[in-house]
């Protein structure tokens, strides 16, 4: 039996009234397609109601470039209103991972909404100071952590972002996120991304999609990483 993660009940219990009381636009898009990009007039805020969204910072120096972040449900774009940015321009390219539907915010509107409830601008606080830290360690995941770990970090990542919690601790990132969605993320082949996959605890494939134990998955990460 499939039940909400902790992620989908903030969601609905802290978005659902200002969806209804504000009722911002709603947008979907295909998987694959930019939402902005670096450098264009951050108009506004766009919240993830569903799919999975990837930031990166663009470096002409090369093709492929890995995310500064993994962002799912309940989780802002266009953070660059907070900033006080007068040039009011966004500073990463965000693409839609998977088929992905937002609620845009106008900026004035959605700082206006900031002002009168005291508890979204906590929250929004509290996910802006929990993502500030989470982008330090996909740099350093990048640059010092082997292929495996890589692939075993993005994967907790999306289970974080969009799986579906069943009872038994089970996590099902669903089927749209494939080998070739984490080859393309973290810019290695396919075949490097199976083999980091069979290596990893309790981890399957199937037509829902890919299955984990996140526990078991940080369980090995830890001991992978610990220091000899």
């Amino acid at each position: 039996m499939d039940k909400l993660s902790n992620r989908q009940e903030t969601f609905l219990t802290l978005w659902g009234p200002v969806l209804e009381s504000w009722h911002p636009l709603h947008i979907r898009y295909p998987k694959g397609e930019l939402i902005y990009q670096a450098g264009g007039y951050a108009a506004g805020v766009y919240l993830i109601s569903g799919g999975v969204v990837s930031e990166v910072i663009p470096n002409q120096k090369r093709r492929k470039y890995p995310p500064v972040e993994i962002l799912g449900p309940g989780d802002i774009l266009g953070v660059e209103v907070f900033l006080g940015n007068e040039e009011e321009i966004h500073l990463c390219q965000t693409r839609a991972i998977t088929d992905t539907e937002v609620f845009f915010f106008e900026r004035k509107e959605f700082l206006n909404l900031l002002e009168g409830e005291d508890e979204l601008y906590h929250y929004c606080l509290h996910c802006l100071s929990d993502r500030f830290f989470k982008a330090r360690e996909w740099g350093y995941m990048h640059c010092s952590s082997s292929i495996d770990e890589r692939v075993c970090r993005i994967i907790l990542d999306l289970a974080e972002k969009d799986g579906e919690t069943q009872d038994n601790g089970r996590v099902i990132i669903p089927p749209a996120i494939r080998q070739t969605i984490l080859s393309r993320l973290l810019g290695i082949s396919g075949s490097k991304v199976n083999r980091a996959m069979s290596s990893l605890p309790k981890l399957s494939s199937s037509e829902r999609g890919i299955e984990v134990f996140p526990e078991e998955l940080r369980l090995w990460l830890t001991a992978k990483v610990k220091p000899s």
